[in-house]
């Protein structure tokens, strides 16, 4: 339900129907409509304004995720690594961080499109020497690499959202890739978000390596693993 949520959403600000100060109700209404009538649900506007706060509050930690000093950020996958030294030292302390590090960013682009121009204007917009003001340049660097990602596809996707299935595109990789990379044993996260991040560039090697039987999985990884970080 959160997936349909955000991109109605993201669809009513790529239509530019939403203000400075956030969304009307109106749309909050039109969303728990819509929302209801896919799922057989119940949500009031109310409901779906509160689940958005949610979400809201997960894209302020991925801002601040990617302004850590050693972090890298990805945007045609929305993934934020970080080496697997300085990962180790920091989820000891920041445990509840896991889950927004070293793996794609769930709904990144939605929560881009949908909270970017508002939070850089309303939360961050302090003076050019307050820290938080970096913050601004982040989101607008952000929102440039969503923009192919949240463009004109978004209405015709929410359009088609209930339609069958189409087969799939050639340049689509296995929506489980990344829980297969996950499974091979003895490598570690930055090897494994690093060549994930190479196979999505890369679909027509990603599906050939999808198909490979277990150990030729492990062989193709492993031969990737010792021509970027030689010496492990």
């Amino acid at each position: 339900m959160s997936s349909f949520m955000l991109s109605h959403l993201a669809g009513i600000v790529a239509n530019g129907n939403k203000t400075s100060s956030g969304f009307k109700k109106v749309y909050f209404n039109q969303c728990a409509r819509a929302v209801n009538d896919k799922f057989n649900t119940s949500r009031t506007g109310d409901q779906i304004k509160n689940h958005l706060k949610i979400w809201q509050r997960k894209y302020q930690k991925i801002n601040r995720l990617r302004n850590l000093s050693a972090a890298n950020f990805y945007e045609e996958n929305f993934i934020i690594t970080l080496d697997s030294e300085y990962y180790n030292d920091y989820i000891k302390d920041h445990k509840n961080d896991a889950d927004f590090l070293n793996k794609p960013l769930e709904h990144f682009g939605e929560m881009a499109t949908i909270f970017g121009n508002s939070m850089a204007t309303e939360k961050y917009a302090k003076g050019s020497s307050d820290p938080l003001a970096k913050t601004i340049d982040n989101e607008e660097e952000g929102l440039i690499g969503v923009l192919k990602y949240v463009g004109d596809k978004l209405s015709v996707a929410i359009e088609k959202i209930a339609a069958p299935t189409p087969p799939a595109a050639e340049n689509d990789v296995p929506e489980d890739l990344f829980e297969t990379l996950t499974s091979l044993p003895g490598f570690e996260e930055t090897h494994i978000s690093t060549y994930y991040a190479y196979l999505v560039a890369n679909p027509h090697i990603a599906r050939a390596f999808y198909k490979l039987p277990f150990n030729y999985k492990l062989n193709w990884f492993a031969m990737y693993v010792s021509d970027k970080f030689p010496g492990y």
